[in-house]
């Protein structure tokens, strides 16, 4: 079998799985199993990882690629990263930002498409397209995300990350 022929479309994984925590359901209500109902809570976390795979393909990809990228030498961490971030579209900012645990915890909220809702009432937009067609709601994003940097090196009273 080649390569491309393993390929399952992730909307093909999110119904396989989802209809694999139904049958764990269905299996503990009918024997009363703990254990079954356990492995439904786990596949319904796996739908929901797939889903924000999907979802989020664009800043996977990328982060997959820098992760890449740094194993074979090709570049750092550090003020280099930071800089190409910086050079990236607002939009993909803010969804990779919404990607990440630390970023979600600053907004608290408990997972990514909750920071979405956050960073887009924030900045008084209906989608994060809009924070780079709208300079408002651009410098909206900006005073946000150098909000978290701030967080994140503890200061301005924010938490400990």
């Amino acid at each position: 079998m080649t390569r491309a022929a393993r390929k399952i479309p992730i909307d093909a994984q999110i119904t396989a799985v989802s209809q694999s925590a139904e049958i764990a359901r269905a299996a503990s209500e009918f024997r009363g199993e703990s254990v079954m109902a356990a492995r439904a809570v786990a596949l319904d976390a796996a739908v929901r990882t797939l889903e924000a795979v999907r979802d989020h393909a664009d800043a996977f990809r990328f982060v997959l690629q820098k992760t890449a990228a740094k194993a074979r030498g090709e570049g750092g961490v550090g003020e280099k990263a930071r800089h190409h971030f910086s050079k990236l579209p607002l939009a993909q900012q803010a969804t990779m930002r919404c990607g990440d645990p630390r970023f979600q915890r600053f907004l608290k909220v408990d997972d990514v498409d909750w920071a979405a809702i956050a960073v887009r009432r924030a900045c008084h937009v209906e989608s994060r397209k809009e924070l780079d067609a709208v300079a408002e709601a651009g410098n909206a994003w900006r005073k946000l995300d150098a909000e978290f940097e701030a967080w994140l090196r503890g200061v301005d009273g924010g938490e400990t990350p």
